[in-house]
């Protein structure tokens, strides 16, 4: 999957950080971790999700 988007993204000639648009992270961590990113200037907007392992 990772040699499938890195492929795709060079194609379309994104071959550098000044060429690619950054649309939003992925964040993940402890209590403890996450709470040390409040009132980080960088962060616009937040929203928060649990994952976890199927019931079946």
């Amino acid at each position: 999957m990772n040699k499938t988007l890195y492929n795709e993204i060079m194609e379309r000639g994104k071959t550098s950080s000044e060429d690619a648009k950054i649309l939003g992270v992925v964040v993940h961590g402890t209590k403890e971790e996450l709470i040390e990113l409040i009132n980080n200037p960088l962060i616009k907007a937040t929203s928060f999700g649990v994952i976890t392992d199927p019931i079946y």
